[in-house]
Parts: structure tokens; C-alpha cells; sequence
């Protein structure tokens, strides 16, 4: 195997990401399936941290408008061409890092429990 750049740091498995997180400027999240969901994009985004994604499956979601979504995800040009672009741009890397956290709000429990609440009550007539 080749070495990795200078810049690539291999990190071990970890269950606190916060070191992690606190050490990351831009979040790529690679996905070539459908993937149902992306924690770990809201949990970048509510640390401040853009991400770029395949445009597959619930990244869209998870991504939100808050960063960039890769269409053509198998093409490695489109990527470095995105890198670039954020990388390049200190506004538009404080405007992605700003809209992250508000977009990572949505999915805190409190907001995710009121929506909850209110399908139970408008779906079944429930209240919780």
C-alpha cells in the first residue's frame, strides 16, 4: 500500500468522536449505497463542520442544504473540484459551518420529539 499523504492522519476506532470532530475542518462521507440515514453528518454539522456527501439514499437529508451533495458521486473530479471550491473560500466555509448548526438543530431530540408528538396526534388522535 502507498503511504498516505502528510496531510491524511489514520485515527483508531473511538466512541467519543468529540477529539475527532475538534480536528476536522471539512466532513467527506463517500456512501455508493442508499444509505437509510447519516448521524454522523448532523453530528459533524452541529460541531460546524461542512460536509460533502454522495447525493444518495438519506444523506440528502441529513445533509440538508447546509453543505454540498455530489450527484455524480463515482467521479473523483467532481470531489476535488467541491474540496477545492469550500477550501478556497473562507465565506463560503463560514457560511456552510453557520447553516450546519442550524441545520443540525432540526434533528436535536427536543425537535425531533415534538414532530413525533405531532404525527401521533394528527395520525391517531393521540396525545403523548
Amino acid at each position: 500500500l502507498k503511504e498516505a499523504p502528510a496531510n491524511v492522519k489514520h485515527i483508531d476506532w473511538t466512541n467519543d468522536m468529540r477529539n475527532i470532530y475538534s480536528m476536522t475542518k471539512l466532513l467527506l462521507i463517500t456512501s455508493l449505497w442508499e444509505e437509510p440515514f447519516c448521524r454522523m453528518s448532523i453530528e459533524a454539522q452541529a460541531n460546524g463542520i461542512p460536509v460533502i456527501a454522495s447525493a444518495t439514499g438519506g444523506l440528502s437529508e441529513s445533509v440538508g442544504d447546509a453543505g454540498i451533495l455530489i450527484e455524480d458521486f463515482t467521479n473523483p473530479h467532481i470531489w476535488a473540484q467541491s474540496i477545492k471550491e469550500i477550501a478556497s473560500s473562507n465565506s463560503l466555509m463560514i457560511e456552510l459551518s453557520r447553516k450546519s448548526k442550524i441545520h443540525s438543530k432540526d434533528f436535536d431530540i427536543s425537535n425531533s420529539f415534538g414532530y413525533f408528538q405531532a404525527l401521533v396526534e394528527k395520525k391517531l388522535g393521540l396525545q403523548i
